[in-house]
């Protein structure tokens, strides 16, 4: 019960870090293992009402002795359940994922071209050790063509060891697809 009192501090750092507004409804932690499992439901990230990520629950495995070791915390697995995401393609080309802001429009070059602090997601994902999506729903959103497809049931585990990754994907596709 503890733990639920650092929500707003850990949605602050989220929001910070991720720059977006995170809001998690519930924060809760056991021992599992070899650490923690902390667990979070409810969450959203979102940059405007119609342009939001949301999950059901973010289950994040510690690795306690790995951690101690390194002296940071060290993510054995992260799965994120239910999740509802828009990814769009834009006129440029660009993959945006709803949820996460984007350059306000009117922003100078030379702002826009200096290096963003925040999460290196690929790097980052690279090295956890498992990295999963359970019962997604995702839809792909064509700007110039104005046209989307929603996949539903998406199911990915990726599992990372050293200089060898794994990848899983289980879908159902939509009928256009071929589903």
């Amino acid at each position: 019960p503890w733990f639920g009192n650092y929500k707003g501090e850990i949605e602050a750092r989220l929001s910070e870090r991720l720059r977006s507004p995170v809001v998690i409804d519930d924060l809760s932690i056991r021992w599992e293992q070899f650490g923690p499992k902390l667990s979070a439901t409810d969450v959203s990230l979102s940059e405007a009402a119609d342009r939001q990520v949301t999950l059901d629950e973010v289950l994040i495995d510690i690795n306690f002795f790995k951690s101690l070791v390194q002296r940071q915390p060290v993510i054995d697995e992260l799965t994120l359940v239910g999740a509802r995401l828009a990814l769009e393609i834009t006129e440029t080309g660009q993959f945006e994922l709803h949820g996460l802001s984007r350059p306000e429009p009117g922003a100078s070059n030379q702002e826009n071209s200096q290096p963003k602090k925040g999460v290196d997601m690929l790097a980052w994902l690279m090295t956890t050790k498992r990295v999963g999506l359970r019962n997604a729903i995702i839809t792909l959103i064509n700007t110039p063509d104005q046209e989307s497809v929603t996949i539903t049931d998406l199911n990915i585990v990726a599992i990372n060891d050293g200089v060898l990754h794994q990848l899983r994907v289980d879908m159902l596709l939509p009928k256009q697809l071929g589903g």
